[in-house]
């Protein structure tokens, strides 16, 4: 039977491949060529070489109670580990040379004796012990209520030590611990006014400027710790510099504070704090805080970069490390901080990087098709993390629930957060140089039902970061109201109401709207009150009034250039004089009119009142000021006649510069004309024009 079969194959195989010899070494050649090629064996071989490259652990080892070395996959040192274990596996022993496992010590250019005379002319700056004690309580109060800093015990217990100041206690207390508590101690003063009601506040000197005195005196003190914390590059170290850009938050956060939290990213993944830990050389206590104190730096980090247009600096691929988790046992919650509400901050974050991807994604697309399809998955995106927000326990964000006013306060930050990153994915859309017709006008191009879908998403996502800006700054304003009314050390609270305001005004730029004029009038009051914190602050708060003096021109331009009359002034002339946008300009424009008689036949006074600063029309009704000199330039009405072609569209400074001034005629109609009638055409008119004018 064997016979017979050989016969039979060696039969077709003839009959199939007549070149091919019999012998047994071609036949078997050509069985391992054959089987080199089969499916199953180019299967076995990828899995192997994917087995080997995944084989490539990181190593994660202590090197004493509060750091560790870290090395990535790749890196030399983890292959040449690999290398060292293959080969004991195959001599059959473990370790032929003591100490080869050790971890690789770090370069330390500060001598010991050094480090110890820097900690102590750093020592020396600290204030009485009660004032320490005081802007720790205010920190562990109001400043460590979205993330983990410090744990309050450990801190406490290094305070005390500090302060008890035994020569046997310094070896107790290096540069990065001393780092944490001037860190503490300055963001703690950023928050000091909040501990005392607003009427006392009020009777006192006005927060902001003493305090940031004192704060920055603290903050210069741990600055000078930095090259002994660097060089040391522990959990302390890690927990110093975020402690610091946590301070520089509200003064400089797209500058300082990132490039500190960009710091305190790097020094953590040398310690391996993004990477999960799964040996046994480190207590419970000292994983926990490491994960903790990682989601804080990294997701702080990640929240600057994008809201001020900084690159991402990691991928989610990278981190591996467990998320905080509650643990009363070993790290009881301190005062308003609940790790619950810290995870929902992180996973938020993490929606807001994913938003970004698909934004910067939609920008590089230039085929409409690809565009529409980017859009709609921004749009599905976007319905992914309201159902996540849904999810969330009502108890996690209801304040009224919640007894602790921080920790109510805390979950006003989260909800906030929710709508800034609502405003972020609608932002894109609100774009003031895209009008409705030129929307409509690409939809008649397009005559699709792709783009007809792309433009009802991006008018839903754009809707919903206008809901987002109006629920924000309800929540704002509420604060505002508060006893404690806003921080000026939150850095969220502080761009919530920036942000909103930019949302606002950018959508009735682009809808020549004043619907939301209450809401842009409570914002400007919100931000000047936070501009206090520094010159970007302020900064800031100056360009978007001019954002808004800006909207009230174009709204006003409109009004009565297109419809003659001023309904939008005289909304805003209803508004409270501190809040009228361009009431200087106002007051300047009616200093140089009123100089030259030309309110005489109004009834005009010399008056600070803001009720006389108003002018009337012929027909009794009261209007606001009007635009400043530069957002007019001159064109007489066509009832006028001749006298229109006289002025013709050039400057009355340019025609009196030309020897080329008004007729007598001319100035009785400009004088016996009343205000609306006269100004309703005019446009772009320079102060020189104004001078002519009074003459």
């Amino acid at each position: 039977e064997l016979a017979c079969r050989v016969q039979y194959l060696e039969g077709i195989l003839k009959h199939e491949r007549p070149d091919l010899p019999l012998d047994t070494d071609s036949l078997c050649k050509h069985y391992h060529a054959c089987l080199a090629r089969s499916p199953d064996s180019a299967h076995e071989v990828v899995a192997q070489a994917a087995e080997n490259v995944c084989d490539q652990d990181c190593e994660l080892e202590p090197r004493d109670r509060n750091s560790a070395y870290y090395s990535g996959e790749f890196s030399y040192w983890t292959f040449s580990m690999k290398v060292k274990r293959h080969v004991q596996a195959r001599l059959g022993y473990k370790n032929d040379v003591q100490g080869h496992d050790t971890v690789p010590s770090c370069w330390r250019p500060l001598r010991e004796k050094q480090s110890t005379r820097v900690i102590r002319d750093a020592v020396a700056g600290l204030p009485p012990r009660f004032v320490a004690t005081f802007l720790a309580k205010v920190f562990f109060a109001y400043a460590q209520k979205n993330f983990f800093f410090v744990q309050r015990d450990w801190f406490q217990r290094k305070l005390d030590v500090l302060y008890r100041g035994s020569p046997g206690d310094a070896s107790e207390l290096d540069a990065a611990t001393v780092c944490i508590i001037f860190g503490v101690l300055a963001a703690g003063t950023q928050y000091a006014h909040m501990d005392s009601s607003r009427r006392k506040a009020t009777t006192l000197q006005p927060p902001g400027e003493a305090e940031d005195e004192v704060g920055n005196l603290f903050y210069e003190s741990a600055t000078r710790l930095l090259p002994e914390v660097l060089q040391s590059a522990s959990l302390e170290s890690v927990q110093a510099i975020t402690i610091l850009g946590f301070y520089a938050q509200p003064l400089d956060a797209p500058g300082l504070s990132y490039v500190y939290f960009s710091l305190a990213t790097r020094l953590a993944i040398q310690n391996g704090m993004h990477r999960r830990y799964q040996g046994k050389k480190m207590s419970p206590l000292t994983i926990e805080t490491r994960n903790r104190v990682w989601w804080s730096v990294c997701s702080i980090e990640k929240k600057i970069a994008i809201f001020h247009g900084r690159p991402p600096s990691l991928l989610p691929s990278d981190i591996d490390a467990d998320l905080p988790r509650p643990a009363p046992d070993i790290m009881p919650d301190d005062g308003p901080l609940d790790i619950g509400r810290m995870v929902i901050w992180i996973k938020l974050i993490q929606y807001l990087g994913d938003f970004l991807k698909q934004i910067l994604f939609l920008r590089k697309k230039t085929h409409m098709a690809d565009a529409g399809l980017a859009v709609l998955q921004l749009a599905a995106m976007k319905a992914e993390l309201k159902n996540y927000w849904d999810t969330i326990p009502r108890a996690a964000l209801d304040v009224a629930a919640i007894e602790n006013a921080q920790a109510a306060r805390s979950c006003v930050h989260l909800r906030l957060l929710y709508c800034l990153i609502r405003m972020f994915v609608g932002r894109p859309f609100l774009s003031p140089g895209l009008s409705n017709a030129s929307v409509a006008k690409g939809d008649d191009r397009e005559a699709s039902t792709g783009s007809e879908t792309r433009n009802a998403s991006e008018r839903t996502l754009v809707d919903d970061a206008i809901a987002a800006a109006c629920e924000a700054a309800a929540l704002c304003w509420d604060l505002y109201q508060g006893e404690d009314g806003l921080s000026k050390g939150s850095f969220i609270e502080h761009n919530s109401c920036r942000a909103f305001l930019l949302v606002l005004i950018a959508y009735s730029i682009q809808n020549r709207t004043d619907t939301f004029r209450s809401l842009l009038q409570q914002g400007l009051l919100m931000v000047r009150d936070l501009s206090s914190m520094g010159d970007l602050a302020r900064a800031e708060t100056s360009l978007i009034e001019d954002l808004n003096e800006a909207l009230g021109h174009l709204l006003l331009q409109g009004s009565r250039y297109h419809s003659g009359h001023a309904s939008c002034s005289a909304d805003l002339s209803r508004a409270p004089p501190s809040q009228v946008p361009d009431y200087d300009s106002f007051r300047r424009w009616q200093a140089t009119m009123q100089s030259a008689g030309a309110f005489a036949d109004q009834n005009h006074h010399d008056t600070d009142s803001p009720s006389d600063m108003m002018t009337t029309n012929d027909a009794g009704a009261t209007l606001s000021e009007p635009p400043p000199a530069a957002m007019f330039s001159l064109s007489m009405p066509s009832s006028y006649g001749s006298q229109q072609s006289q002025v013709g569209r050039v400057g009355l400074a340019e025609n009196d510069a030309q020897g080329s001034s008004f007729a007598p005629e001319d100035i009785d109609w400009i004088m016996q004309t009343s205000y609306e009638q006269c100004i309703e055409p005019f446009f772009t008119l320079s102060d020189a024009d104004l001078q002519i004018l009074s003459r």
